[in-house]
C-alpha cells in the first residue's frame, strides 16, 4: 500500500516535469540548439521577387480613334506577361504620370526616370501614327451574263511605331512597319471597324515577334503559352 509521503513525492515530480517541459518548449533563442549553439539566429530575410518588370506607356493615338488604343495596350501587355514579365496596370502608369504631369510628348525623353521608378527592364511605347479604315461600294466582278456583281468593300491603313528603351543597353530600339487590308465583299455583313482591328492586331504582334527574336531570351523570362500558337522564341524554339 502507497503511503501518503510517496504519493506526495509522486505528486510533485510530476508536476516539476510538466513545468520544466512547458519552459523548454519556447522559442529558441540560441541556448538550447545543442551541436549547432554555435550558429547565430538571425531574422529570415525576405524572398527577393524574381519576376523582371516591364513597363507598358499608354498607347499614343489620333482622337477619333477611341478603342483602338485599349486593344493595342492590352495585347501588348499580355505579349510581355506571356513571357512572365511583370507589368504594372493601366490604372497604376496612368495615376502616375497625371501625377508627375508627364505629358504624351514628353514620354521618351522621361524613358530612363520612368525605368528607376518602376525598377524596369524595358520600358515600351507605341505610338499610332495613322489609322484609317472605311467602307465603299464597289463592282466585284462581271458575270457571264453581263451582269455586274456590287459589294461594299472595308479598307483599313495603319502606320505603326514601337519603341522599346533597354534598361541593361542603355538604347532605344524602334520597330515600325506601315499596313493595309482590303476586303470587296463582306461589307455586308461586317464593317471596316473590325477589318481595322485585325490589321491592327497583326502588325502589333509582328512588331513584337520582332523585338522577342532579337532581344528576349529564355534567361529573361518563361513562356506560358504554347509557343506554336503564339509566337517563335527568342532563340527559335517553337
Amino acid at each position: 500500500m502507497i503511503k501518503i509521503r510517496e504519493l506526495y513525492f509522486i505528486l510533485f515530480f510530476l508536476i516539476f516535469n510538466s513545468l520544466f517541459f512547458v519552459s523548454e518548449a519556447k522559442k529558441p533563442d540560441g541556448s538550447n540548439l545543442g551541436a549547432y549553439a554555435h550558429i547565430k539566429i538571425s531574422k529570415y530575410r525576405k524572398r527577393r521577387n524574381s519576376q523582371l518588370t516591364v513597363l507598358v506607356l499608354p498607347v499614343v493615338i489620333d482622337e477619333g480613334r477611341n478603342g483602338f488604343d485599349t486593344y493595342a495596350y492590352n495585347q501588348i501587355t499580355n505579349f510581355f506577361r506571356s513571357y512572365n514579365y511583370l507589368v504594372p496596370s493601366f490604372l497604376e502608369t496612368n495615376l502616375y504620370l497625371k501625377q508627375k504631369n508627364i505629358e504624351k510628348s514628353a514620354f521618351e525623353k522621361s524613358f530612363q526616370a520612368l525605368a528607376n521608378k518602376y525598377k524596369a527592364k524595358y520600358v515600351v511605347f507605341l505610338r499610332i501614327k495613322k489609322l484609317e479604315h472605311f467602307t465603299k461600294i464597289n463592282g466585284a466582278g462581271v458575270l457571264a451574263a453581263g451582269l455586274v456583281l456590287g459589294g461594299i468593300g472595308r479598307y483599313s491603313f495603319g502606320e505603326y511605331l514601337l519603341k522599346i528603351y533597354s534598361v541593361k543597353a542603355n538604347t532605344i530600339f524602334e520597330y515600325s512597319t506601315v499596313d493595309k487590308k482590303k476586303d470587296h465583299i463582306l461589307g455586308f455583313w461586317q464593317t471596316s471597324k473590325s477589318l481595322a482591328k485585325k490589321m491592327q492586331s497583326d502588325s502589333i504582334k509582328s512588331l513584337l515577334k520582332e523585338f522577342a527574336t532579337k532581344q528576349v531570351h529564355r534567361s529573361e523570362g518563361y513562356i506560358l503559352k504554347d509557343i506554336n500558337s503564339y509566337f517563335d522564341d527568342a532563340k527559335g524554339f517553337k
